[in-house]
């Protein structure tokens, strides 16, 4: 009965006081063709994964999710959590750099979330929408997550090299996805 009182208390209070946090989007200029990954910035992650205070959040992220119905907004809601979840593992690296373990977990549930963006863009595409900011903002961001997982595999040990080579290769996949759907958008 607790943990109801206390769940409904945190929606009552996302609801009442609505955070919207996204990343920042570079707005290109006349001298650089292409923004640079500089100055797309991660969120602040606020709680982080190693808190005895994290499911409350992982829970409060799930009913929001559950409950946005435009692919659109989902999307954009989807890279919100997926750039949240990577900037906190940059966060446990800096602070808590002996939960390797628990690094290379975020960063693989950061992925899960940037796959879901994507899914939910194919799916306004496929229902006429035009995705082509969302696009962008995903490109932006597959840009960003493979410079910081490159940055957190080089202060990794050497036994989670492997499992970080392959979120590596996955964001890359990720990346030529994006670019392959830009190409077509255009």
């Amino acid at each position: 009965m607790k943990s109801f009182i206390l769940i409904v208390l945190l929606l009552v209070t996302s609801a009442l006081f609505p955070f919207k946090t996204f990343a920042s989007t570079p707005t290109p200029t006349e001298e650089a063709a292409e923004p640079s990954i500089d100055s797309y910035q991660l969120p602040y992650p606020g709680i982080l994964p190693d808190s005895p205070f994290y499911v409350l959040k992982v829970v409060r992220d799930r009913v929001i999710s559950f409950l946005i119905s435009d692919p659109l907004t989902k999307a954009d809601f989807d890279v919100l959590q997926a750039d949240k979840r990577l900037s906190a593992s940059v966060y446990l690296q800096k602070f808590s750099p002996q939960k390797q373990d628990l690094i290379v977990t975020t960063v693989s549930k950061a992925e899960n979330y940037f796959q879901e963006a994507i899914d939910q863009v194919d799916l306004a595409k496929k229902q006429g929408i035009n995705v082509t900011e969302e696009l962008g903002k995903l490109s932006d961001s597959s840009r960003k997550h493979e410079e910081v997982i490159e940055d957190l595999s080089t202060k990794l040990s050497p036994h989670f090299t492997q499992q970080i080579a392959a979120e590596e290769r996955r964001v890359k996949q990720f990346e030529n996805i994006v670019n392959k759907e830009l190409q077509k958008d255009k």
